[in-house]
């Protein structure tokens, strides 16, 4: 058992033995290059606000906080992505944030990125709730020769990034985005309050190139199941290596605290924050109830048979494509496929439409080329819909998106705004969803938008009785967007050649599905 006024004890008998006995502080540093626990025991900190004395030794309770360091040092052996499972203030970050700190002291070719949703989450000056916040405790509490040799703060401390001048290991910062952590190799990725993060799949998916290690670390959020973090830890988006723990790793936290939670907290709040509850909350989604109900996820291929359609979302940051397939006679919708990227100029997305990378004119990554590829034998004769604001001339070009489109035969079809709204198109697309089948496997984004689309929230002290009309603009938006355009636009009748005839689901354009 581990009696904590005598690891205080040992803490102080340590250190003040090393600062004056060289050959003990080498073996002190032996040991604990190979032992996280006493290194933990021995120089980890923590600082807590909340109590008398902020500033404490980082002592990790026996049970569920132990074997969480234990869990990390398995990943490390045994590299594999890991998620851990967690209620509110359980230190897990803090624990994390540390280990990390102490194998960027004591490895060779260690390499970290740390994430969280906002930047100011990551690294913000004087900030005890940031990542960084947390090394920096723990550094300038370090005896001088724990620290590296030539360490100084202001020179090796810089915004978003810690560096290690002995042995050039380094642990950078990063906030949510599509392309988190891309570029470079990292021994370990942490995705902190993952479970919150918009782009959630494109960063997760973005990181596994990167490192054999990615690391989720959560509460649930608001969106229970429906979002990313949840496919996670029931499996449904990859393997993880699930860690679990609950709100008795911390000692204090018994039947009274328990009782005390759930007399101060909402059912909903109480059950997410401290029972680890995934099931989540409709309160302000777009159009969750009613893309559960009435839309049908499969496995639908493309259908030479079947006339296809696109339909766009031209972002100022982001541009969303997605391919439909309809039949007509039983009045049947398939969303065969979906992409989307960021910052790039709109003839990027022609070879997506075509079927037919453009020499020289852009870079595409691997997963881009297998897209293109996947859409050599679509049909040409393709109608677009799109954004009204299709004609609107670039700042920076001087020409209008549909210009540049019809540079190469794409013509996109839309119906002016005329005093319409977010939702005239809403009410379109709930009629539309009724018939609508979606291929699971390579529209998980859309159907992560889908579901995550949501109203901004009023505030408790608004006495505004106006309906919110227009929902948050975030990752969800443009793929929502082209989901309303389509609906918009959508064909209603049979053409002559047309005929009842079933979606495809074991053709293979290509070799691509």
């Amino acid at each position: 058992m581990r009696n904590y006024r005598n690891l205080l004890e040992k803490r102080l008998e340590r250190i003040q033995k090393a600062n004056s006995d060289q050959l003990y502080r080498r073996d002190l540093l032996l040991e604990c290059a190979s032992d996280d626990l006493l290194w933990f025991d021995t120089f980890a900190w923590t600082y807590d606000p909340r109590n008398k004395i902020a500033k404490l030794p980082l002592m990790l309770y026996e049970g569920q906080q132990v074997e969480y360091l234990r869990y990390l040092e398995s990943l490390l052996k045994n590299p594999r992505d890991g998620f851990v499972d967690k209620p509110r203030d359980v230190g897990i970050t803090v624990i994390t944030m540390n280990f990390l700190l102490k194998h960027w002291l004591m490895d060779d070719f260690f390499n970290a990125r740390v994430g969280s949703r906002k930047e100011d989450y990551v690294d913000s000056a004087g900030d005890p709730d940031t990542l960084f916040y947390k090394l920096d405790y723990t550094i300038r509490e370090l005896p001088a020769w724990m620290k590296p040799q030539g360490f100084r703060m202001e020179k090796n401390r810089t915004y978003l990034k810690l560096t290690n001048p002995a042995n050039d290991n380094t642990i950078t910062g990063e906030s949510a985005n599509p392309s988190f952590a891309r570029g470079g190799r990292q021994t370990m990725v942490l995705f902190d309050e993952f479970g919150f993060w918009g782009w959630a799949r494109p960063a997760w998916e973005s990181a596994g190139d990167v490192t054999k290690i990615r690391l989720a670390v959560t509460t649930p959020p608001d969106n229970g199941k429906t979002s990313h973090a949840y496919k996670l830890i029931a499996g449904l988006a990859g393997k993880v290596d699930v860690f679990s723990i609950d709100y008795s790793a911390i000692p204090a936290k018994g039947a009274e605290w328990l009782k005390e939670q759930r007399g101060r907290r909402s059912k909903e709040e109480f059950e997410r924050e401290i029972l680890k509850s995934y099931t989540g909350s409709m309160e302000g989604k777009v159009y969750l109830s009613e893309w559960q109900k009435s839309v049908k996820l499969s496995d639908v291929n493309y259908n030479p048979n079947l006339p296809l359609f696109i339909s766009w979302d031209f972002g100022l940051d982001t541009t969303a494509l997605i391919w439909w397939q309809k039949d007509m006679a039983k009045k049947k919708l398939y969303i065969i496929d979906c992409y989307s990227n960021v910052n790039k100029s709109i003839d990027f997305y022609i070879p997506f439409v075509t079927g037919q990378a453009i020499s020289g004119m852009h870079i595409y990554t691997q997963e881009d080329i297998s897209k293109i590829q996947s859409h050599v034998d679509f049909k040409k004769d393709v109608s677009h819909f799109g954004d009204p604001n299709v004609d609107s001339r670039s700042v920076i070009t001087g020409s209008s998106t549909q210009t540049v489109l019809n540079k190469y035969n794409i013509y996109v079809t839309s119906k002016p705004w005329g005093g319409r709204s977010h939702r005239d198109l809403r009410e379109k697309t709930i009629l539309m969803l009724r018939y609508t089948e979606v291929d699971q496997r390579r529209c998980a984004p859309l159907i992560d938008a889908m579901e995550n689309a949501r109203y901004p929230r009023r505030s408790e002290d608004s006495q505004s009785t106006a309906e919110v009309n227009k929902p948050i603009h975030d990752y969800t938006s443009h793929y929502r967007t082209a989901v309303e355009y389509f609906a918009d636009n959508e064909p209603q009748y049979l053409s002559r050649e047309e005929e009842k005839i079933e979606p495809i689901r074991g053709y293979r354009p290509n070799g691509g599905y």
